[in-house]
């Protein structure tokens, strides 16, 4: 039985093949979507795991088979009075065998004093039940993607391309809708710029508040103080989106009907995708596009 341990910098190349040999085969059963393991993925998942290791060294643990082999590993992160799992990936060869729910009880365990929780699942019957059963109440969700139809696409005058100098929009949109920013002074989100290629839009307007992270086609964070502001936000996203071959936004809880009306507008498929699980005194979380990674 592997050895459920506090994850450290000599574990991290492990943590990242554990990581892509896991999504892979849940890509060839078809409950991931295809990915293709390149050198600048690899160079992001490196410098995630460093940044959520050093901000968040208590929540990172992984699942030690011996021989140098990493099995699993769980990633949580702590935001003020906000507790999040932004990673929990087990090898398929010890999946169903008590790995996950002892690498989810260390993760828990860095939170166990927070006020509130939330967690992005995977479509995975097990998963769902491992986060339910440790008391996490399951906001159902739809995911949208597929090719943005261009002719559909429509403006957001109110809309920028936002940089640093504006996280502290970021951290004050996110403490009206979610309760907390990502990370002191949106820590988080500068990161997700630095080093994973995200992009950032942003409108403060009489409309509303808000912004918007994009990477490679995909929505990765939306937030907003309201629907107006976010469908103005998504549609940015969108329209940099379409500069790649597809375009996909996941977590869309029956919240987010704004969100969902405009992936229809334009052209996108919505189908069911993973829950959204919280529990405790979170924020209102609409009109919201939680990420994955940064919650």
């Amino acid at each position: 039985m592997a050895t459920i341990r506090p994850m450290t910098e000599d574990d991290l190349d492990g943590v990242a093949e554990q990581l892509f040999a896991t999504l892979a085969d849940a890509a060839a059963r078809g409950s991931w979507s295809p990915f293709e393991v390149n050198d600048e993925v690899r160079e992001r998942t490196a410098a995630r795991l460093r940044y959520q290791l050093s901000t968040d060294p208590g929540g990172c643990w992984v699942a030690d088979a011996g021989g140098g082999t990493i099995a699993g590993h769980t990633i949580a992160l702590r935001r003020g009075h906000l507790w999040g799992l932004a990673m929990l990936h087990v090898l398929p060869s010890v999946q169903s065998k008590g790995t996950g729910r002892r690498l989810l009880a260390a993760a828990l365990g860095y939170g166990r004093d927070a006020e509130a929780g939330i967690i992005t699942s995977s479509e995975d019957p097990r998963a769902m039940r491992l986060y339910a059963m440790a008391g996490f109440s399951l906001r159902p969700a739809v995911e949208a993607s597929g090719a943005v139809h261009r002719p559909s696409l429509r403006d957001a005058p109110d809309v920028r391309s936002g940089s640093e100098d504006d996280l502290a929009l970021t951290v004050e949109v996110d403490e009206v809708i979610r309760g907390v920013p990502h990370g002191e002074g949106g820590r988080d989100i500068a990161e997700m710029m630095r080093t994973g290629g995200a992009l950032l839009g942003v409108m403060s307007t009489d409309v509303g508040q808000g912004y918007v992270v994009t990477r490679d086609g995909h929505i990765a964070l939306l937030a907003a103080t309201t629907p107006a502001a976010a469908q103005q936000l998504l549609w940015y996203g969108l329209t940099l989106a379409a500069e790649h071959d597809d375009a996909s936004i996941y977590g869309l809880t029956g919240a987010q009907q704004w969100a969902i009306e405009v992936a229809y507008a334009a052209g996108l498929t919505v189908k069911p995708g993973g829950p959204v699980l919280t529990k405790g005194r979170v924020g209102p979380l609409t009109p919201y596009i939680p990420s994955g990674q940064y919650l």
